[in-house]
């Protein structure tokens, strides 16, 4: 059983233990979003038929499609921008509270632009849901070069090219999966004929042994280099 089959079987578990309202898998249907029809290539991880979510796209597609319609924010899967890319950083700290943010860039019929919107979002595993209680949006612009060169930057890293980190041989072979103290990053990449999603999970782990860990803590750098957004975090959380 792969990495996030495990975390999330580990977190439920634990959860069911505590919780007066356990999820019940009959009405996954209602809990998920549904994957919008599209005329474009949609990338999006499911879980295989060992997991009891089988057939359904990996849950941190499904967080980031309920606070994506929450924010009111266009849905990469069928939007005809020409490009959007997305940063969703989860830090699970409780069920209640929990910070999150986003980076978004994107370019569309007026040009390029950037936002990083801060939230504190309440996880319910009982209807699988999270909810965002405060947010603070703030307009982004490299402070260092110019949009061109942040994406030909990104693009160098792989953000079109990046799979999700259970999906990457042997990554997860000496360790049971997500830590759940630790945070993820789900990705979404966009242009007009094709849609991807991938996520990581304990970034710094292995980053000496494998390209893609490196190459997300390198998007996370040249981010915070454009933007600091670690100074403006500290003003909000």
């Amino acid at each position: 059983m792969k990495i996030s089959n495990q975390f999330l079987l580990i977190s439920f578990i634990i959860v069911f233990m505590t919780s007066c309202a356990p999820l019940k898998l009959s009405k996954l249907d209602t809990y998920y979003t549904p994957i919008p029809e599209s005329s474009k290539k949609l990338d999006i991880p499911k879980y295989g038929n060992e997991h009891h979510f089988k057939g359904y796209p990996y849950a941190y597609w499904n967080f980031c499609k309920q606070k994506q319609k929450q924010l009111g924010l266009v849905s990469p899967e069928t939007s005809n921008d020409s490009l959007i890319f997305r940063l969703w950083i989860t830090n699970p700290a409780g069920k209640k509270g929990q910070p999150h943010g986003l980076v978004e860039i994107k370019k569309d019929s007026i040009g390029w632009n950037g936002k990083l919107i801060f939230m504190h979002v309440d996880f319910n595993v009982g209807n699988l849901s999270e909810t965002i209680t405060d947010s603070k949006v703030i307009d982004l612009k490299p402070l260092k070069t110019d949009w061109e060169t942040v994406v030909d930057s990104l693009i160098i890293l792989k953000i079109a090219e990046l799979q999700t980190d259970d999906l990457i041989p042997g990554y997860y072979s000496d360790n049971p999966g997500y830590g759940s103290n630790s945070t993820t990053f789900s990705f979404e990449y966009a242009t007009r004929d094709l849609y991807r999603f991938y996520q990581y999970n304990d970034i710094y782990r292995v980053a000496d042994k494998f390209w893609q860990p490196k190459n997300v803590i390198a998007i996370l750098d040249l981010l915070e280099n454009e933007f600091q957004w670690d100074a403006q975090a500290k003003k909000y959380f």
